[in-house]
Formats: C-alpha cells, structure tokens, sequence
C-alpha cells in the first residue's frame, strides 16, 4: 500500500521541497527531505526510502556527487533515484545515467508527472539494460480505435523520457547498431500515432548515426524530446 512506502525529497529550495511534500502526503505516501547532499546521504542510510527524488544544482555537494555516493553504499546503491533537473540537455543526463540515475524529472513539475514517475519506479525499480526493454517495444501499433487507440497515443507520449533516457545513452556510446533499431521502431510508432513535429528530426538523426555525426544527432534527439515535452505538458494539464 502507498502508506508503506518512504520517499526522500532532496532540494535546497524549501519551495520545491514543500511542494513535492504536499503532492505525496496527499497521495499517502510518506515522505522525508534533506536541503544538501550530506543531509541526503544520512537520510537514505538511515530511514531507507524507497525512492529519491534528487535535485542536480545544490551547494556544498552537489546531486551528482551525492548520488555517486548513494551508489558506492551497499545499504543504499539500489534505492531507485530520480534526478530533479531544469536542465534536460543530453550532457547533463547522460552523465547522471552513467552515475546511476534511474529517471530524471524536469523542473518544473506538475503533479501527475511525479506520481506517474513513482508508481512506475515503484512497480519497475531496475532500469532497462537494452533497447529491447524500453518503452519503445512496450508499444506494439496494431489495429485499435477510439478512446484504445487515443489512450496509447497518449501512454507512449508520456512515457517518452524514458524512451530518450535510453537514446542518449546509446548515442553517448555511439552504438550503431541499436539506434538503427530504436530509430525505425521510434518511426513506426510515429507514424502509427500520428504524431506530428518529430518525424523529419528522426529521419535526419538517422542521417546523422550514418555518417557518423553524433553531435548533430545528439542535438537532434534533444530537439525531440522538446517537442515530446510540449505535447506531454498539454496532455498532463489537458487531465488536470
């Protein structure tokens, strides 16, 4: 039951902070804060959560620095961790992925975005070891209509970070190979949906792995993700 579970919210902005208190406690979950990276590390050893919620931009420790010490814990180093984070560029991601962020969440938030990270890392807490086990081939397009059809469409927009996560992290190690195949699965889906803005982007971003320009197709992939972000946004309010 949601009472059951503990979430440690890590901010030095006591705003952020009380705001994603006052989302959790309505929803039943407990929950406990931490201002700085020390404060954070005591927390997760000693109360243990089940999930944290990690702002990247704090001082004295850093998130980055704190979540590399979360992972060396044993206590600590499976605790599903989500990165809090005005900056969504791929750099920034990639390097926190690397570090052992399960997710990333952008500033700023509205709450059914931070329930729907929750209760999918709460359901799914280790993070997808290939292309195969991304959202990507959670999304089989078959002949639906109606409100299936629309609800689908919406699903995979929303789940779409996750999609991305997976993306620039295979662009980070220049893996050829299974962009091709993330990139022609990301098509047929696409196209399937109907979702407009994004498809040229794609076709260009496979270009770019071709000849091998990983810096254009970074920048490509980011690109889509602002569009996926925007109409994300507008489902999310839309449901409000």
């Amino acid at each position: 039951m949601k009472k059951d579970f503990k979430i440690l919210i890590v901010d030095d902005d006591a705003i952020v902070r009380n705001k994603f208190s006052s989302i959790l406690i309505g929803k039943g979950y407990k929950v406990i804060t931490a201002a700085d990276g020390y404060a954070a590390l005591s927390a997760a050893i000693t109360a243990q959560p089940d999930l944290i919620f990690l702002d990247l931009i704090m001082p004295n420790m850093d998130g980055f620095k704190t979540l590399q010490e979360i992972r060396k814990m044993s206590r600590t180093e499976k605790i599903p961790i989500v990165i809090v984070t005005a900056r969504t560029d791929a750099m920034t991601l990639v390097k926190a992925l690397k570090l052992g962020a399960n997710d990333f969440i952008s500033k700023p938030f509205l709450e059914a975005e931070v329930i729907r990270k929750i209760e999918h890392l709460l359901a799914h807490p280790e993070s997808p070891q290939n292309i195969q086990e991304s959202p990507l081939f959670e999304h089989t397009p078959h002949m639906v209509s109606g409100k299936n059809y629309q609800q689908m469409k919406e699903d995979f927009i929303l789940d779409f970070e996750k999609s991305y996560l997976m993306m620039i992290k295979l662009l980070a190690d220049h893996n050829y190979e299974e962009l091709k195949i993330a990139i022609t699965r990301l098509l047929d889906i696409i196209q399937f949906y109907q979702i407009r803005g994004v498809k040229d982007k794609i076709l260009q971003m496979l270009m770019a792995i071709t000849s091998q320009n990983w810096d254009k197709a970074m920048d490509l992939m980011e690109q889509t993700y602002h569009t996926f972000q925007t109409l994300r946004r507008a489902i999310t309010t839309s449901s409000l």
